[in-house]
């Protein structure tokens, strides 16, 4: 199968964005008389609380978190209008948990149907929160009246309205696992517990440091202190890192058992307590392989600069799998906290980047890779090794902004020391943050820094390490064919799909979040009564992944590679259920560089499993497609590859080589009893867009012609890009397939529900080449920042030789208003069997419209 480079599309044509269909049933609304009965009293209590408050412990008016719940709508102009009033600062617009219909909002056509319900916060001292009464009084005594000038949103607003109250304890608590976390570190019998506070996120700088002088103050009152604090006004974060005494935190607890609470919890300039967030890998022991010295003695020393960065441990540096082949930078002398025997993930890591899975033998990268260490080692008793994290005395979201800014704009008197990077490794999760239906301050702030440097982060969905439970007896289980065990293991994971979230910061959507498949390249399992393989040795979603979708349902994680086969055991057997627990030392795996454990033991390698091997492999493939589009430039319009348009092109070209193949065949015939769409959807979150396929990333054959085009898009604006109909197709039923990837970065607004600034999004008639949908449904395909639609069929299409297949890419506002241009990138696939006698790639290249001289759009 001979390979040929891509076919670049010509610059498309600009018309107007296609119209984007959807939209939700009409939802039943009560009356304004039935909305003023129902919540009146609750705007008047609200109103008179006011009074009861005493000042602050700053001496500061007191002022309360006011939450306005609406039922499926957004209201848009909400902050606007809050602004006009003194005293109300708009906060933040989120989406909530479906509530079942009530109070007279139901759908029309499904009235069992759960309703989405939207929170609007708002900050208000007692005069604000009397004009807001007297602005509802209004709407409920004249609702067929126009609202006063500039206040519309609010009538909007109120129209929707479930619920309005105070933002209290419950939701500081809420969603954080911190009381579970208080809990923990109590039972370990700390003196004292570290906790992050994020505060509400004030615009203005001042009002930032009053807040955080309310907070410091009742910290200090308990007898504990604040270590530091980091704001990012542009991702509306502002955290703070506390210290507090055991026997405050035993107190508090002990409060909210009674069901009542302090002082501190109580705190209005507090929107969650959490625990600390820490990136953690523990320590994981393998079997050792054969030894890479010999094999990489001849192989070339990688030249030129960084395209990939590594965030992770310490690498050993002189290990032969990484000598010469890594750039380190370590301003923060992580090289003096490690012993060489505990440099264990970062090594890990970066040999996958660079060499891919050692049991494979491919080519190493052909560049060097940048390593900034952030992570220490933290021992047992023994002064063993325990795992590998990140310091526990410092902010993730002030670490990860810093480490970021350093590479790509420098900080203090220091340039950018890798200003050529357009790919972050990332292969963490946070085990305190797993997504649920907001983004987490990590996940917004890696949004952020994509749009801002113009870099494509790749990072693990997080590994999920609970046991797996079988409601037969052990016995039942052994006795098992391999089909069966892995059809009983992938429904364990449905019914456990509520735990199985994608942890932060893995649901940023600019990011691509990578699962993990039940594969490697180390021989066969060698199962015995202790070490089994549940999935039989099937390449299907590993047990270790997620099972569940990003924000505002898109499809998470995108794609899938390679995690290794995880092995599990016994961990307990009951009358009706089995549990099976995970195996810390795994006898296969991706095979990967790893310390020695003799002196000078430079090219010891060993399997191991998880879905950081798989984020690793992301990023080695993304650098692979970065050299096959250098081999492109020699193509015509292969000048247009400018370095702004890089990571939108990495970023499509990866998902392009995605699918569900046989894993998704297998998910349907297990979860067959359902109906098309639900399987369709529990298809995706099983499978993202699917497992990639590393050559349809890279490069085009006789049969399959990848076709690539790249531009910037404005809100309301429409590109078409042409793809010259093959005449072998024409009246032939030949069956062929057609796959259309879009992949584009967007500017982000964190205080609007939406979030996303920039919606595109393509239209292909697929009535031309007789094709139709397969995979993941088209509603989920279209939330994120990647469109991937596989669609295929042999239907007998008459066309003549000219015609076109005309693919639009649309562009439209999403959260506020999108005055910036979006760059994007699609790629098109065209492709029939390898046995067919046609040579697709030469009748579209031959008559692909030549490139001309267009000037640069205004």
């Amino acid at each position: 199968m001979a390979s040929r480079p891509y076919i670049l599309f010509p610059r498309p044509t600009t018309t107007t964005a296609k119209r984007l269909g959807g939209g939700g049933a009409e939802i039943q609304k009560p009356t304004a008389q039935q909305q003023r009965q129902r919540l009146e009293q609750r705007f008047q209590d609200i109103a008179r609380s006011f009074v009861d408050l005493r000042p602050t412990v700053a001496g500061v008016e007191p002022e309360q978190v006011i939450v306005l719940e609406t039922i499926a709508k957004s209201v848009d102009g909400v902050a606007k209008a809050a602004a006009r009033i003194p005293g109300l600062e708009w906060l933040a617009e989120r989406d909530l948990e479906d509530s079942d219909p009530s109070d007279g909002f139901v759908d029309a056509e499904h009235p069992d149907k759960k309703l989405g319900r939207r929170l609007y916060a708002l900050f208000s001292n007692q005069r604000a929160m009397q004009q807001l009464l007297t602005l509802w009084q209004e709407w409920a005594a004249r609702p067929a009246e126009r609202a006063r000038r500039n206040f519309g949103p609010f009538k909007e607003l109120f129209i929707h309205l479930k619920d309005i109250r105070r933002w209290g304890v419950q939701d500081r608590l809420a969603e954080t696992g911190v009381l579970e976390y208080w809990e923990e570190n109590l039972t370990l019998g700390r003196p004292a517990v570290l906790s992050e506070v994020e505060l509400w996120p004030h615009q203005d700088a001042g009002r930032r440091a009053q807040a955080y002088e309310q907070l410091r103050a009742l910290i200090e009152q308990s007898g504990g202190r604040c270590l530091t604090q980091t704001s990012i006004p542009e991702i509306s974060y502002h955290g703070v890192l506390v210290e507090l005494p055991s026997a405050a935190v035993r107190h508090t607890l002990d409060r909210l058992l009674q069901q009542a609470d302090t002082q501190l919890v109580r705190c209005n300039e507090v929107m969650f307590f959490r625990g600390v967030a820490q990136a953690r890998f523990a320590r994981q022991q393998g079997v050792p392989g054969t030894p890479l010295r010999d094999r990489l003695r001849d192989v070339p020393l990688p030249a030129g600069d960084p395209l990939v960065a590594l965030l992770d441990g310490l690498p050993l540096t002189q290990h032969v799998a990484l000598a010469g082949r890594i750039v380190l930078d370590d301003p923060e002398n992580a090289s003096q906290l490690y012993r060489p025997e505990q440099q264990r993930h970062g090594t890990a890591m970066a040999s996958l980047i660079i060499h891919g899975d050692l049991g494979k033998q491919e080519s190493p990268l052909s560049r060097p890779i940048y390593v900034r260490p952030l992570y220490q080692p933290f021992t047992d008793l023994d002064g063993h090794l325990s795992y590998e994290g990140t310091s526990p005395t410092c902010l993730l979201v002030d670490l990860f902004h810093r480490a970021v800014k350093r590479i790509k704009e420098g900080e203090g008197d220091q340039v950018a020391i890798a200003p050529t990077v357009h790919v972050i490794n990332l292969s963490f999760g946070d085990l305190f943050q797993p997504f649920a239906h907001n983004l987490s301050p990590l996940a917004r702030l890696l949004d952020w820094l994509s749009w801002k440097y113009n870099v494509l982060f790749l990072i693990s969905c997080g590994n999920q390490s609970q046991d797996l439970v079988f409601e037969m007896t052990e016995q039942e289980w052994r006795a098992l064919d391999p089909r069966q065990r892995a059809e009983h293991t992938l429904q364990a994971m449905h019914r456990d799909q509520a735990l199985r979230r994608a942890l932060s910061p893995g649901e940023a959507i600019n990011a691509v979040t990578v699962g993990s498949m039940h594969a490697d390249e180390y021989g066969a399992v060698q199962e015995t009564d202790v070490l089994l393989d549940v999935l039989g040795g099937a390449r299907l979603p590993s047990p270790l992944s997620t099972v569940g979708h990003g924000f505002k349902r898109a499809i998470k994680p995108e794609v899938f590679l390679p995690g290794g086969r995880q092995l599990y055991r016994v961990s307990d057997n009951r009358n009706d259920s089995v549990h099976f627990r995970t195996v810390v030392v795994p006898p296969v795996g991706a095979l990967a560089a790893v310390p020695g454990q003799r002196a000078l033991e430079l090219d010891r390698v060993e399997p191991s499993c998880g879905t950081s091997i798989s984020a690793a492999l992301g990023s080695r493939i993304a650098h692979l497609i970065f050299d096959s589009t250098q081999e492109a430039r020699n193509q015509p319009g292969g000048d247009r590859f400018e370095d702004r348009f890089m990571t939108v092109i990495l970023k499509t070209l990866l998902v392009h080589g995605a699918s569900w193949g046989q894993a998704g065949e297998e998910i349907e015939r297990i979860f067959a009893a359902l109906d098309w769409r639900t399987r369709s959807r529990l298809q995706s979150r099983f499978l993202g867009y699917g497992e990639v396929s590393v050559e349809r990333c890279l490069f085009s054959t006789d049969q399959r012609v990848l076709l690539l085009g790249w531009d910037e898009i404005r809100d309301e604006e429409g590109h078409v890009y042409e793809m010259p109909l093959p005449p072998s197709l024409s009246a032939n039923r030949i069956q062929r397939r057609l796959t259309v990837s879009l992949g584009w970065i967007t500017p982000i607004n964190p205080q609007h529900m939406d979030y996303r600034k920039a919606s595109l999004w393509f239209h292909v008639p697929e009535n031309v080449l007789g094709v139709a949908k397969m995979n993941a449904d088209f509603d989920s395909t279209k939330r994120g920042t990647l469109q991937h639609r596989v669609m295929q069929g042999e239907d007998a299409k008459v066309f003549v030789d000219g015609d076109k297949l005309r693919i639009t890419v649309s562009c439209k506002e999403d959260a506020g208003l999108l005055t910036e241009r979006i760059p994007y990138a699609l790629a098109v696939t065209l492709e029939v069997a390898e046995a067919v006698q046609v040579n697709l790639y030469e009748e579209i290249r031959t008559r692909i419209r030549p490139e001309v001289a267009i000037a640069p759009r205004a």
